[in-house]
């Protein structure tokens, strides 16, 4: 499925009237033109492409989405209801604007995996770029940039922002960046990695794998049998989702820790 999300006041007119008109229950009325002919016609539509959207009504005209509700969605769409289903979010970077920064801010938050396209241009380079600066080549050493690096890869992808953006932006960037979130953050390399799907699934393993030692480390502190079945199942489930994205990679330390 293929899920878009944008704000009803965003639209335009016509498809308004389109949705209107398709929808049960609207008077007469509200299903003719309230937007003069001429008035925002050049404003967005509903993507052909998605198999559904999400309308989000803030009560105002053009008004523009902010990461709030995507935030608020993921995390419901992501809760564990006991059916036996698990979500996964990931969240893709290609190009990206400076605002792409209030929405990584939020995935930091909610400790969901990102995966950042390196050669896709502005903030998605920028990143990938000062992810490289602050590790290892392994990746698994980080240490946190410093704000001239960051301000340096600011004015590089970004040479006509204001003092004042590049101040914003530059303490969202150290936010996003600092080294213990470094595991949340994944780059797919346009001219250097064939498989755009591994990668993704490598960054939902290991966050999701990460949350599971935390769970574990947690469980031999002061655990309970009903903790450790619990961290079993936990292990499980990421192990069916290795065999069925065939990463065997990921799920060998798990079943080599049960020999």
């Amino acid at each position: 499925k293929c899920i878009g999300m944008t704000m009803w006041g965003k639209i335009n007119e016509n498809t308004h009237l389109e949705l209107k008109s398709q929808s049960k229950g609207n008077p007469p009325p509200l299903c003719e033109r309230q937007i003069p002919g001429n008035v925002g016609e050049d404003r967005e539509t509903i993507e052909r492409n998605h198999t559904h959207c999400l309308l989000f009504d803030s009560g105002k005209l053009y008004d523009y989405l902010n990461d709030s509700q995507c935030h608020r969605f993921v995390i419901e769409a992501c809760k564990d209801t006991g059916d036996g289903h698990i979500y996964y979010a990931v969240t893709i970077i290609v190009e990206g604007s400076l605002g792409s920064l209030g929405v990584l801010e939020n995935d930091i938050e909610g400790k969901r995996p990102i995966v950042l396209i390196q050669g896709s241009g502005r903030v998605a380079d920028l990143l990938s770029v000062l992810v490289e600066q602050t590790s290892n080549p392994n990746r698994n050493q980080y240490w946190n940039s410093s704000k001239g690096e960051i301000v340096e890869a600011l004015n590089q992808y970004f040479p006509s922002l204001s003092d004042s953006y590049t101040s914003t932006a530059t303490n969202q960037i150290q936010k996003i960046l600092n080294k213990e979130n470094h595991h949340l953050l994944h780059i797919f390399s346009m001219n250097r990695d064939q498989n755009v799907a591994e990668t993704i699934f490598k960054a939902i393993f290991t966050v999701t794998n990460k949350k599971t030692e935390l769970k574990s480390n947690k469980k031999n502190e002061n655990g309970t049998l009903e903790q450790e079945k619990q961290c079993r199942k936990d292990e499980d489930k990421l192990v069916d989702l290795a065999l069925e994205w065939n990463y065997f990679d990921g799920v060998l330390p798990i079943l080599q820790e049960r020999q």
